[in-house]
């Protein structure tokens, strides 16, 4: 059957529409605030502010995360305040990351079918509306790969040595931003093998020698920190680790420290549960999102009316994954590897996918496996069309579905409508940075959950309380004046049921009376509700009386 393309004047007509509904989605908030609390947001922002010298806790090298996205915060930040810089930043990485996006669909399966689902599928995107619109560098990192591997494959495919040198650029940057650089380098070699020309060989390892040589550099940053402390603050929130008995585990993660695992389990899990509930959250979308904690003990709850277009969406999206990789490994065994665009984007799926295979995940690990998730959806539903000879109604079904977003979008604003680059600054723990910059003496450890909101608001040197009171002559090591604990994260002390940070060390505090002396019991209140009421936190802080 032949193939009726796109009129090239009414795609690009869709295309602008489809960008202006990802954009549309990523410019309001349900809320007024951005509340920085948790998570690496602060973190990022003080990292920032301390440039060049890419410091933190204690004042120290930050060795966990390398320092391009922080440094591209500094610099924007001249044109608008800090937190809205990271934003851009992001807002910005997605933008480009949608175009990136559209080229290299195209380029890999030959279909602008499939590349203008792949962007409503994209574009409506729970995750990527969120990473789209946070201090973090999860939307320029996702930029960072695709756009690596897109120059190489055009290259590979197109010639002109422009490409080769853009893939090794952008290969490069993601070196000095993110650890899952690790992911791109084979990435980059098997798209060569399914590409591969002779006539490219050397040149084709270029972006390869690229990445690789600038991760190599952040590798040796890590390996000298080590080799010359004994003790270094490389987990959550500052946790201190004992360093000195490093292996290559730790140069790829210091999150591998045996006492970071004690917070953050790492290593293989093969529990099939474990990987099915992050996938099908994959495939959330802010039109009909998924229920929040969905697991098999509540999955009663999706044959409910209140879910059943849900059911539908994302049964009918799991069975155009399964069938287009069906379709995908047929391919395979009918023509081999040689350009076959489709089996690397399952291959790519597979190595981005793969930080899923540790024992703790995030969502965040495995964003970029999820923009090839999507391209083997659509491929499913256009191999559909065509077993089924509807193609023709294909394009149809595309312009139905972007007009059913488009009747949504008002919807969606309704309960969004604060512009993201408007909102408020909220950081965690106001007024305790306050009460902290009146103290006279330096050195605080915080429980884990406060201590980058807390080295945001004072110029004090902060890191983590120790991860047990075995750890306690840290506090004399790292001459600490100050202890902090709070409720936040977790219930009052005195109603402790398992889920606590430091809760050793916090009950160590508060038996010995001796060594530390309660200064002040501050209550913090938060615009978010529970149950009605606003968010209340009780943040305890302690003398070192030892010092």
């Amino acid at each position: 059957m032949k193939i009726r393309k796109f009129n090239v004047k009414k795609e690009n007509l869709l295309l602008f529409i489809l960008f202006f509904i990802f954009m549309f989605l990523r410019m309001f908030s349900d809320s007024e605030y951005y509340f920085i609390q948790g998570g690496d947001s602060a973190k990022y922002l003080v990292l920032a502010n301390n440039f060049p010298y890419h410091t933190a806790y204690n004042n120290q090298l930050y060795i966990v995360h390398p320092p391009l996205y922080p440094y591209l915060i500094h610099f924007v930040s001249f044109f608008v305040e800090d937190y809205l810089a990271g934003i851009l930043i992001s807002l910005i990485s997605a933008a480009i990351t949608f175009f990136i996006v559209y080229k290299l669909v195209i380029l890999i399966s030959n279909s602008r079918y499939v590349a203008l689902g792949t962007l409503l599928l994209f574009s409506l995107s729970g995750i990527f509306i969120s990473i789209s619109t946070k201090v973090g560098k999860e939307s320029f990192s996702v930029m960072l790969s695709l756009s690596s591997i897109y120059f190489l494959i055009v290259f590979l495919k197109k010639g002109k040595g422009k490409n080769i040198w853009l893939s090794a650029f952008f290969g490069a940057l993601l070196g000095v931003t993110t650890d899952h650089v690790v992911l791109l380098i084979p990435s980059l070699i098997l798209s060569y093998v399914v590409f591969w020309n002779k006539n490219t060989l050397w040149r084709a390892t270029i972006p390869i020698i690229s990445a690789t040589l600038s991760y190599s550099f952040w590798i040796f940053v890590r390996a000298y920190t080590y080799m010359t402390h004994e003790f270094y603050n490389v987990g959550l929130d500052g946790t201190i680790a004992n360093v000195s008995n490093w292996g290559l585990k730790q140069l790829v993660s210091p999150m591998f420290f045996s006492e970071i695992q004690n917070y953050v389990p790492f290593g293989f899990n093969f529990q099939p549960l474990h990987y099915i509930y992050p996938i099908s959250y994959m495939l959330n979308l802010v039109v009909a999102p998924w229920p929040a904690g969905l697991r098999f003990s509540n999955l009663g709850i999706l044959f409910s009316t209140n879910y059943a277009l849900q059911l539908i969406i994302y049964t009918t999206l799991t069975m155009a994954a399964i069938y287009g990789t069906y379709k995908i490994i047929k391919s395979f065994f009918k023509k081999g590897i040689k350009n076959n665009g489709m089996l690397l984007s399952l291959i790519l799926f597979t190595i981005f996918i793969f930080p899923l295979s540790q024992e703790f995940i995030s969502t965040r690990f495995t964003v970029t496996a999820i923009i090839f998730l999507f391209i083997i959806i659509n491929y499913g539903f256009f191999q559909l069309a065509k077993t089924f000879n509807v193609l023709r109604l294909y394009k149809l079904y595309i312009i139905v579905l972007i007009s059913i977003v488009i009747v949504y979008m008002p919807f969606f604003y309704y309960s969004n409508n604060h512009f993201i680059l408007s909102k408020e600054k909220l950081v965690e723990a106001p007024k305790t940075g306050e009460f902290i910059n009146q103290l006279p003496k330096d050195g605080i450890m915080s429980q884990i959950g406060y201590g980058q909101e807390i080295m945001y608001l004072t110029d004090k040197r902060v890191m983590a309380l120790p991860i047990t009171p075995n750890y306690m002559f840290l506090i004399d090591k790292y001459n600490i004046s100050y202890v902090l604990y709070g409720e936040f994260w977790s219930e009052p002390f005195e109603n402790y049921t398992g889920h606590m940070f430091n809760y050793d060390t916090i009950k160590y505090i508060r038996e010995h009376s001796e060594k530390f002396k309660l200064l002040n019991v501050i209550e913090e209140t938060y615009p978010v509700k529970i149950n009605g009421e606003n968010k209340k936190d009780h943040i305890y802080i302690y003398e070192v009386m030892s010092n």
